[in-house]
């Protein structure tokens, strides 16, 4: 089994919608923890499952209580165990925590200078855990010379700092639209871009959490 923790100390990065797509997308059995006290992700799951979708199941927990959560999704058969982590306003000790167990961490940001700003202190706590990692730019937009020029920022720290950068997910209605639909991108409009890129990225983050590439 591989864990996946999705974090950023900084809230509103997309890492709900990511957890949620991996969770989804996925091949094999999955199981999602959300970490987030507003409970956005365990919502989603409940939803789906009163409407008779089983993929991820949910654990249920107190994030003190993760190491044995996930020996009990190995146990379990579960292949890919997701966390979904909260913006830490106050101390570090749920972030550490994600990070400490898992195999491979995504880290979203968006361009804004807010976003940009706190993602080194999140990349220091997992190169300090020793957890690898990948960077994910969300709400693209290639119109724009400042989010070219972000996601220039971060191909460059990446190549000096030993981590790669994933392919962007662009900014586009499905990804927030699914979300009301209890779906992803990929299940609620699944030949448009937004699951192109949801596909893309569930691709590269199994091959890159695999050691594939």
């Amino acid at each position: 089994m591989i864990v996946i923790s999705v974090v950023h100390q900084k809230g509103g990065v997309g890492k709900s919608t990511i957890s949620q797509a991996l969770a989804a997308g996925l091949e094999g059995q999955t199981r999602i923890y959300d970490a987030d006290h507003q409970g956005t992700t365990s919502m989603w799951v409940e939803r789906r499952q009163a409407e008779g979708v089983s993929k991820p199941s949910l654990a249920v927990g107190r994030i003190e209580q993760l190491p044995d959560l996930i020996q009990q999704a190995e146990r379990d058969g579960v292949d890919w165990f997701v966390i979904d982590t909260p913006p830490e306003h106050s101390g570090e000790v749920n972030l550490r925590t994600a990070l400490s167990v898992a195999d491979f961490a995504v880290m979203p940001t968006r361009a804004g200078a807010n976003d940009v700003q706190v993602l080194p202190k999140t990349m220091r706590i997992a190169k300090q855990i020793g957890v690898p990692f990948s960077v994910i730019m969300n709400e693209y937009d290639g119109r724009r010379s400042l989010h070219k020029q972000v996601l220039a920022d971060l191909e460059d720290m990446a190549a000096r700092n030993g981590h790669t950068v994933l392919r962007p997910l662009r900014s586009l209605a499905a990804h927030q639209d699914s979300t009301y639909a209890s779906q992803t991108a990929t299940e609620y409009a699944p030949s448009s871009d937004a699951a192109r890129d949801m596909i893309l990225l569930t691709r590269e983050v199994m091959q890159i959490a695999r050691g594939e590439r």
